[in-house]
């Protein structure tokens, strides 16, 4: 029998070990409710913080706006609304305008280079050839002022001292336009 008490004896030890005791039940471990408890607070804490700051902002906005009439602020904000347009337009066109300005120049400037290479070809065709074309066609004037009624109307009005936008809208032509006239009769 001893021995028998002995076999439980090692049992027991091992069975303590795995955590069951000799009657055959499970042995308890210790809750874990601390750390579940402080992680409940901690979150009804922050919770709260959040909600107290929300409500700050919240108080902070309507004691600014209720001084004033909602028409008048309604009034403000459109005015504002309207001239931030305006001046977004205003500033879009004028960049606009360079733009164009720039690239009409860049074109003319690409015109009046091709119109002297063709000169030059026309000068070694002619010095080759050694017999003289017909220029009357190839020769540009010396001034645009003939021509068609359109070009004496807008050399007529540059004259007078109207600028191209001007120009453009008496005659009911693009600004493009009367600018390319313009500038190629001051070359």
């Amino acid at each position: 029998m001893g021995q028998v008490q002995e076999n439980l004896g090692g049992e027991s030890e091992s069975l303590a070990e795995a955590g069951i005791q000799p009657n055959g039940t499970p042995e308890k471990q210790p809750s874990s409710v601390l750390p579940t408890a402080l992680a409940l607070i901690g979150f009804v804490v922050i919770g709260w913080t959040m909600m107290r700051a929300a409500r700050k902002k919240g108080r902070s906005r309507r004691s600014s706006d209720q001084g004033e009439d909602p028409r008048e602020r309604l009034n403000r904000i459109r005015e504002s609304a309207q001239k931030r347009s305006a001046e977004a337009y205003e500033a879009e066109a004028t960049e606009l305008t360079r733009t164009l300005a720039a690239q009409l120049d860049a074109k003319a400037q690409a015109l009046e280079e091709l119109i002297a290479r063709a000169d030059e070809r026309l000068a070694r065709l002619q010095g080759v050839s050694g017999e003289v074309l017909p220029s009357k066609d190839l020769q540009q004037p010396a001034s645009f002022d003939g021509g068609d009624a359109t070009r004496r109307d807008v050399f007529r009005l540059a004259d007078e001292g109207l600028d191209p936008l001007e120009i453009a809208q008496k005659l009911q032509q693009p600004v493009g336009q009367v600018r390319l006239m313009l500038a190629l009769r001051r070359a």
